[in-house]
């Protein structure tokens, strides 16, 4: 037990006896993105004949398709069976799938012990064997690193064709097949090529061909694989000439370390030495005209405005162009004619230029917005934030805001260094970045959070209770709606760090933080004193610490919603709405929200952030006639995530003719899915519009198919033509409360149950609405529209309350619309028909309600339903319409 070592591996040397009797894999990666989009690759490796197979991979849940794929190759190529797969431990090979496909087609399952990768030796080997070509292919020719995808497939290629010592010097294609291979149309990879112009693609003055870089051979075509840089495309093509002697990517001047040349990546604009500084920025903004063959013209830019940033005087700016001009002179040194100096035809400029059909710029214009709140938004989108820790830590601004944050734990004795005791386990932690706005669009501060990963805590171990109230969205809109009818001003306070005024109850222990000065001591931990972010209970620990303080100082928490606190005195009515640590505060008395803050600045380290403006990711124009509401900038950053900025713009969110069914192909990456449901979900806080179309691309979560993809780019392509859409809040200086419900009968052609569509009113303005299929299967469309009903009945007793513990009373019914004369009868008839014995007795709580005279029935036409909107694809024209009912427009719409 002292002195126990690792035992001496022997190597084995048994081998198989026929094609595909063992096969061995190993998974590579992950590694930086590829051009192409690829992170992984999977080798599967012969035995007998040591011929490899690679397939590249974007995420490791595509490894069980790909060894599919493979097992139908072997199948039908070979005429063959794989006996036995040889792996290491990975959960790509040990998920449950992959266990059961191996099971049912009777291959044996060999896994290497844990900790000795020496027994998976033939794939590790390999892998390294594929690097050190894939290394040598391109650093003899100075290939840019992001093209290491087809890098290591034309080693593979190469490793296939080469002759070995393991196999008496034959080549693994030799073997299996029993014959010489052909080597003689191998090329230098990296090298310069001239790939044919085929003539559809040409005029008669056009070049006729262009240069590209060699990239490997295509599997499925007899050609080579071509890259051009200026299209971003790849072609597969026989016609090709090479220079094999020429790299594509000059080694002269300063190179990166994976041969990329400064200048390939970023070219030389043209700069006058003798014009003055102030008439420069044209001469810069011209990169990409004198200089049509570029890459990329986002590097170029970011090029252009380093050189702007850096020419603070004439002087510097002529030294900046001097070096370059020089540099200039060196790479062209070897031409008759400066390579620069030669354009190529006008039309050809054309062909090769790419240019956005549909760029963001034609569907977004800020005429009808003052110029101070164009400012505003140009503000707020023109600032980005890290994604993680090592993106903050480039940039000093951040650094001192992660300082800042570990400066406020410590001080708040937030935690104690210990070792971490045994038996007990520690949660991780992470930081988020924020930037706070000011109500003019200016930075009022650089957050950086630590939020623990409460996902790994254990239930009764190191939390017990966890629910907290938060402010629901609809609360936020029924409060403004009220404030702009009654022209209370509204304002946005920002509590810092919240949680930690939060005390902790239980044992909890957490790993130090990135950037922590102990974090090479692996053995030590926090030992959490309060509360901190991320934690299961600490909004809760929060919540009920300022809560108290509320309650302390005269306001009351309301029925309708925990979140909401309300105080009224003979001075005038204060409201405050919490929403974890950002606060809404509104009312009747100016006076009194001023003492208010200096109050809560007593007892809380509050930030004033000013006027409403900027909420939770919500932009607020203010004027005279009322409020609009939009997500603007989180419209831009989920099209610019999804890589949809230049899609051509739909008008509807949704075809008329809709059919979605269960079958199709499945998705391989399921999260990317799921991240771009989650965050349509909540940009419908402000978008009424795609409620529906999102409650059905939601309906697919566990298992999506290209097909739900194809739903969720549909509705991304809508936001993109109405980005600047949002909900407007008119002073109508009344708070009646009126519904619209509708029910699509038997809408889903997949279980065939209803859809429930409502939206309500409060003061004239649109505050809630919803869209969700029934959890039954109506058996007539009265009792769909019956079951609506009810939905809605319940949304309005619920505005109702929240509107008295405002202290705004109605004295009228309020009014629900409804296009189903049956079902109002059933609503209004306390008469048990047969017809609807079925129903349950809850749904029976409309009629209640209308017979207490609470809430008063009225017939619409179904060409006038609003509700229409959240129960099924509409033609554009009377999707528009009703939009326009709702109050929902396009402010920022350019036509």
């Amino acid at each position: 037990m002292s002195k126990a070592t690792r035992l001496p591996f022997s190597s084995s040397l048994s081998r198989a006896s026929k094609m595909f009797e063992l096969v061995h894999s190993d998974v590579w990666g992950p590694t930086s993105e590829s051009f192409d989009g690829f992170k992984y690759f999977v080798i599967f490796v012969d035995d007998l004949s040591r011929a490899t197979w690679l397939y590249l991979l974007k995420s490791k849940t595509e490894v069980m398709e790909v060894f599919k794929d493979f097992h139908n190759l072997v199948t039908n190529h070979f005429s063959s069976k794989i006996q036995t797969l040889r792996s290491d431990n990975g959960t790509e090979y040990m998920s449950h799938v992959m266990t059961q496909y191996l099971s049912n087609h009777g291959i044996m399952h060999q896994t290497s012990c844990v900790g000795t990768p020496q027994q998976n030796g033939i794939a590790e080997r390999k892998n390294r064997d594929l690097l050190e070509k894939t290394r040598a292919l391109m650093l003899q020719m100075n290939v840019p690193k992001r093209f290491w995808s087809q890098g290591v497939m034309a080693a593979a290629y190469l490793i296939n064709r080469l002759p070995s010592r393991v196999l008496g010097f034959k080549s693994p294609i030799e073997v299996m097949k029993g014959r010489k291979v052909d080597i003689s149309h191998l090329r230098v990879f990296g090298c310069i090529c001239f790939v044919h112009v085929q003539p559809h693609h040409r005029d008669k003055l056009d070049p006729r061909a262009v240069k590209c870089i060699f990239l490997g051979y295509s599997s499925t075509q007899k050609g080579y694989k071509c890259y051009n840089p200026q299209l971003r495309k790849m072609i597969v093509s026989k016609d090709v000439r090479f220079q094999e002697t020429n790299p594509f990517y000059s080694k002269l001047l300063e190179t990166t370390s994976q041969g990329e040349c400064v200048l390939d990546l970023f070219p030389l604009p043209r700069i006058e030495l003798n014009i003055p500084y102030a008439s420069t920025n044209k001469s810069l903004g011209l990169v990409n005209n004198d200089v049509p063959f570029t890459e990329s013209n986002n590097e170029a830019t970011q090029f252009d405005e380093t050189l702007h940033e850096d020419g603070d005087n004439q002087d510097e700016l002529q030294d900046v162009s001097q070096d370059l001009n020089e540099c200039e002179t060196t790479l062209s040194a070897p031409r008759r004619n400066p390579m620069r100096d030669r354009q190529p035809p006008t039309r050809f400029q054309d062909f090769v230029t790419y240019k956005p059909k549909h760029p963001i710029s034609h569907c977004v214009s800020y005429q009808k917005v003052t110029p101070s709140h164009a400012a505003f938004l140009n503000n707020i989108s023109s600032y980005s934030e890290p994604q993680n820790f090592h993106e903050a830590i480039k940039h000093d601004v951040w650094k001192e805001a992660m300082q800042e944050e570990l400066k406020a734990l410590d001080q708040h004795q937030t935690w104690s260094i210990t070792k971490l005791p045994k038996g007990k386990r520690a949660v991780g932690c992470k930081w988020i970045y924020k930037i706070k706005f000011n109500s003019d669009g200016s930075i009022e501060r650089h957050k950086a959070r630590l939020v623990a990963r409460g996902f790994t805590q254990t239930f009764e171990v190191d939390y017990k209770e966890t629910f907290a109230p938060v402010a629901k969205m609809n609360s936020i809109r029924v409060l403004l709606s009220v404030a702009v009818n009654k022209g209370w001003p509204m304002y946005q306070m920002d509590v810092k760090n919240a949680f930690l005024h939060g005390d902790l109850e239980e044992e909890v222990y957490m790993k130090l933080p990135p950037g922590h000065h102990q974090t090479n001591e692996p053995d030590l931990v926090c030992k959490l004193h309060k509360s901190i972010y991320g934690l299961k209970q600490s909004p809760r620990a929060w919540y009920a610490k300022l809560s108290s303080v509320l309650q302390s100082i005269g306001f009351k928490r309301s029925n309708a919603d925990s979140s909401l606190f309300v105080r009224t005195r003979a001075v005038g009515k204060l409201v405050v709405l919490i929403y974890v640590d950002d606060l809404i505060i509104t009312g009747d008395n100016a006076e009194e929200i001023s003492k208010l803050k200096q109050s809560l600045q007593q007892r809380f380290a509050i930030k004033d952030l000013g006027v409403l403006k900027y909420f939770l990711g919500i932009e607020m124009a203010t004027s005279h006639k009322g409020l609009f509401l939009n997500q603007r900038k989180y419209v831009l950053d989920l099209l610019k995530e999804a890589n949809m900025s230049n899609a051509k713009p739909a008008i509807t969110p949704l075809d008329s003719k809709l059919k979605l069914s269960l079958e199709g192909t499945p998705l391989t990456n399921i999260s990317y899915y799921q991240r771009l449901v989650g965050k349509l979900i909540y940009l419908t806080i402000t978008r009424p519009d795609i409620t529906y179309s999102v409650s059905i691309a939601s309906q697919f979560m566990q298992s999506p198919t290209v097909e739900h993809l194809n739903l969720v780019k549909r509705i991304l392509r809508y936001l993109k033509g109405s980005v600047g859409r949002g909900i407007i809040m008119k002073k109508n200086e009344n708070t009646q409360i009126m519904g619209f419900c509708d029910a699509d009968w038997a809408g889903n052609a997949i279980d065939r149950k209803s859809t429930t569509g409502y939206c309500t009113f409060v003061g004239g303005n649109l505050v809630t609405w919803k869209s969700k299929k029934q959890t039954v299967i109506a058996r007539s469309s009265a009792e769909a529209e019956y079951r609506a009903m009810a939905s809605t009945a319940c949304e309005l007793i619920w505005l109702k309350g929240l509107l008295c513990d405002l202290g705004v009373f109605t004295t009228h019914p309020m009014s629900l619309f409804c296009d189903n004369q049956a079902a109002m009868h059933i609503a209004s008839n306390p008469v048990f028909h047969e017809r609807t014995k079925h129903i349950e007795v809850d749904c029976h709580y409309v009629r209640e309600q209308v017979q207490s005279q609470v809430i008063q029935t009225h017939y619409t036409r179904s060409f006038d339903q609003l509700a229409d909107v959240f129960t099924k694809p509409l033609a554009s024209h009377q999707f528009q319409r009703l939009l326009s009912k709702l109050g929902s427009i396009n402010l920022l719409d350019p036509a």
